[in-house]
């Protein structure tokens, strides 16, 4: 055989061993494990991949009965007054995001309005000891952490500082000069009724 058939062998040989692994390849991909049944030892080879989607259902599982918790405890705590859903609207649509999207919601949510919803929780719970409740806290918590460290949909400098009306924390408050006062309690003046 001549060095060019020899080299177009071996260049025809190396995509076809490329495309298709052998034997050992395979065997390196597989997972070892050991697996007692009463005195033998069971030697098993599994694809990791079975092994890796076999994970994701039984997570998925256990955070779509998480969320169902902490949303029928959300749910316990607004239906103790019936218009508490209209009056606390962050918290409501945090609820309604929980019971639709489950955990996916909460990285979906804007950071502001969890954490609105988080300051009208905090006023309506002293105990926190339901599970359902603790683990809201804590995801909502653990959501905003992330956020923040992703630098996700920061607010500017100027709009913290603003009054939203809906939280007690923040609330802005100007001087104004004596004529601005005088003005506004005649216009006021006028348009209240009569004490008695």
């Amino acid at each position: 055989m001549s060095k060019k058939s020899r080299s177009s062998l071996k260049a025809s040989a190396a995509p076809a061993a490329a495309k298709a692994p052998g034997w050992f390849e395979r065997l390196k991909r597989l997972r070892l494990r050991f697996q007692r049944k009463g005195l033998n030892i069971h030697m098993l080879l599994e694809d990791p991949a079975e092994h890796i989607a076999e994970i994701k259902r039984e997570s998925a599982v256990a955070d779509t009965s998480e969320a169902a918790m902490m949303s029928k405890a959300l749910k316990v705590v607004l239906d103790r007054h019936a218009s508490s859903r209209k009056v606390l609207a962050h918290l409501g649509l945090l609820e309604r995001s929980l019971s639709r999207h489950g955990l996916k919601a909460l990285e979906k949510l804007p950071p502001e309005v969890m954490q609105r919803a988080m300051s009208q929780l905090e006023t309506l719970v002293s105990d926190w000891s339901q599970a359902g409740l603790a683990a809201l806290r804590a995801r909502v918590t653990a959501a905003l952490i992330k956020q923040r460290r992703a630098g996700k949909r920061r607010l500017p400098k100027a709009a913290e500082h603003l009054s939203v009306f809906q939280d007690s924390k923040r609330l802005e408050v100007n001087e104004a000069s004596l004529s601005t006062f005088t003005k506004v309690n005649a216009l006021w003046g006028h348009n209240l009724p009569p004490s008695k």
